[in-house]
C-alpha cells in the first residue's frame, strides 16, 4: 500500500511536470518546440525534433566559430600616403561641450584664403546648418500639402 502511494505520487508529479513543459512549448515563440507539443503522431514529433536539434546545433556552431575568429584577433591594416592636389577639406564636427573662440576661426580662414590668393569678395561661406534646416522645413511643408491634399481626395 505505502508503495502505490509513491507510485501515485511519482506520477502526480511526473504529470504535473509535464503538463508544465508542455504548457511552456505550446506558449514559447521557439516554434519548434510547439509545433512538437502539437504533433500527434510520433514520426511527426521525430521530424520536427530532428529539425530542432539541427537547427540548434547549427546555431551553436555559428556562435563558437564566430567566437573563436573573434578571440584570434586576425586583423588586416594597409596604410598609404597619398598626396593630391589640390586636397580635399575633411569634414569638421565640432562638440557643443568644448566651445571654441570664433575669432580663431575667422583668423584661421583669413589665413587660408591669403594663401590661396582668394579675396574676400569672391569668398561666401556655406551655411550648412541654415542649407539644412531649408531642407527638413521643405519636407515637413510637403508632406503637410500632401495630408491635406489626401484629405480633400480620400475623404
Amino acid at each position: 500500500m505505502k508503495i502505490d502511494k509513491q507510485e501515485t505520487k511519482k506520477t502526480k508529479k511526473r504529470e504535473e511536470i509535464l503538463g508544465i513543459i508542455n504548457n511552456w512549448a505550446l506558449s514559447t515563440t521557439a516554434h519548434g518546440f510547439g509545433n512538437i507539443a502539437r504533433a500527434e503522431k510520433k514520426l511527426l514529433k521525430l521530424i520536427w525534433l530532428c529539425f530542432l536539434i539541427l537547427s540548434i546545433g547549427y546555431c551553436t556552431y555559428q556562435v563558437v566559430s564566430y567566437i573563436i575568429r573573434y578571440c584570434q584577433f586576425n586583423v588586416t591594416s594597409s596604410s598609404k600616403i597619398i598626396y593630391e592636389e589640390p586636397t580635399n577639406f575633411p569634414s569638421i564636427v565640432i562638440c557643443n561641450i568644448n566651445s571654441y573662440d570664433g575669432s580663431e576661426v575667422r583668423n584661421f580662414t583669413d589665413q587660408i584664403l591669403f594663401e590661396k590668393n582668394i579675396s574676400l569678395d569672391d569668398y561666401e561661406p556655406v551655411d550648412f546648418v541654415q542649407r539644412a534646416a531649408d531642407y527638413f522645413k521643405s519636407t515637413f511643408e510637403a508632406l503637410a500639402l500632401q495630408n491635406k491634399f489626401n484629405l480633400y481626395f480620400n475623404g
